[in-house]
Parts: C-alpha cells; sequence; structure tokens
C-alpha cells in the first residue's frame, strides 16, 4: 500500500508524523505543501481542507492534527 503524507516543514505535528511512521518501519512519500502549491492544491481536493499533517493510504485520508501517534494507531494501517 502506497503512503503519502503532506506534510510543512515547520510543523511539528509533521515532524512527529514521520517520527511515527518511521520508527514503525513505514515507508512513506513525504510531499511539503509549503514548496508544492499544486501538492497543496492535490491534498485540498483529497481531504477537503488544508491542515498537516495529513497521511493518505491507498484510498483513505486522515487528517493527523494534534493527535498524530494516538490517530495513526487507531488506524488500520496494514504492518510494514
Amino acid at each position: 500500500m502506497e503512503i503519502t503524507l503532506y506534510s510543512r516543514a515547520w510543523c511539528s505535528w509533521c515532524i512527529d508524523a514521520k517520527e511515527y511512521l518511521t520508527e514503525r518501519g513505514y515507508r512513506f512519500t513525504e510531499i511539503d505543501v509549503g514548496k508544492d502549491r499544486e501538492a497543496y492544491d492535490d491534498m485540498l481536493e483529497l481531504s477537503e481542507q488544508t491542515y498537516v499533517p495529513t497521511l493518505v493510504a491507498g484510498d483513505e485520508v486522515q487528517v493527523l492534527g494534534g493527535n498524530t501517534g494516538s490517530v495513526i494507531a487507531a488506524w488500520p494501517l496494514p504492518p510494514p
């Protein structure tokens, strides 16, 4: 399953999400929506909002916000 993390460089919640996924062995593509306006528009279309981090796994979209670890842990991602 392809995992994409939409983030911003200055976002502490994004850093938490990256660490959480990396520590658990997930492979993912990170897209900095602060550097890529087209990616920002893609994220907005997928999630209908502008918050980061936004995680996309397959067809599922999850806005993580400040509860990064608990949201990802409760979300049924397949094992890495």
